[in-house]
Parts: C-alpha cells; structure tokens; sequence
C-alpha cells in the first residue's frame, strides 16, 4: 500500500507531472479520443500508485503496458465512446503537425496497432523497445506494425488500392 506521507508519494508525483503530458498524447493516439485518454492516463496513475514496488520494468514501461490494456478492455467491452468523422480534428490537435487523414486513419486501428504505430513512428522507439515497453514479443510488434501500415496504406491511397 501506497505510504501518503513518504518519499516514494513525492517520486510518484513528480513523475506523473513530468510524464503526464507525453501518457496523455500516447493515451490519445491509442484510444482515438482525448477525455477517454484522460481517464485512461488516471487509471494508469492509480495503478501504478498501488503497484509501487512490484513495477519490475521502469515505470514508463509499466505505464504504458498498463495503459494500453485498459484501452484494449475498454474497446473489448465497447465502451469506447465513437468519435464522429467530422470530428477527427480533435484528436490531431495533440500532434499538430499530422494531418486529420492520418488521424482517422489511425482511428480504424485496434489499440495495441495505434499504440506500436505511436511508439515507433511518433516516439522513433526501435521495435525492441516498444516490445518491452508493451510486453510484446519482438514478432509482435512487427506483426502489428506491418498490419497496421498496410491498412493505413489501404485508407490513404487516393485511388482506394493499397500503395
């Protein structure tokens, strides 16, 4: 249990301050909507809060992982709440140098293909640490990357054939 008045509150604090805003992005890319993402990223602060000492990777990693699987949950369950097409441009506000096509694109990824796109492309991760990150196997995130370009591919070309 999480010691209110100890040293390890203050780490904890200061860490959610300085990383909130990049989980925030990630959380947005991943679920495709920004108060999803911000409940998210609490979520995942909380978990990370009463996991404390068991975190056996770093707490960057473990927060991700743990954020990637309440999206997953969330879109398994259907609760994530749909965003209309016309909409989108909310989402790209995060990223304000990707145009909104990109962003509806990404939005018909599942949450585990937005959140490898996201760590390699927008983050410049190498796959091997994305899958440490996420607690994938290396294949994975190949897998998963090479799906989600294709798609992504498929939505972009102008002609509608995959490029």
């Amino acid at each position: 249990m999480l010691d209110p008045s100890g040293e390890r509150l203050e780490r904890l604090e200061y860490w959610y301050r300085t990383e909130r805003p990049a989980l925030l992005r990630f959380a947005t890319t991943v679920t495709g909507d920004r108060s999803l993402a911000e409940e998210l990223v609490q979520e995942t602060f909380v978990k990370v809060g009463l996991a404390g000492a068991r975190i056996e990777t770093s707490v960057q990693a473990y927060a991700r992982a743990t954020l990637v699987n309440l999206a997953r949950s969330r879109h398994r369950r259907k609760r994530v709440k749909e965003v209309p097409l016309e909409h989108a441009h909310d989402v790209a506000t995060t990223h304000e140098d990707a145009p909104d096509d990109v962003w509806v694109a990404m939005k018909q990824l599942s949450p585990r293909q937005r959140a490898v796109v996201h760590l390699r492309f927008y983050e410049d991760m190498r796959e091997r640490d994305v899958a440490e990150m996420l607690g994938m196997s290396l294949g994975s995130v190949k897998k998963h990357t090479d799906r989600a370009l294709q798609k992504m591919r498929g939505l972009l070309a102008p002609d509608g054939r995959t490029a």
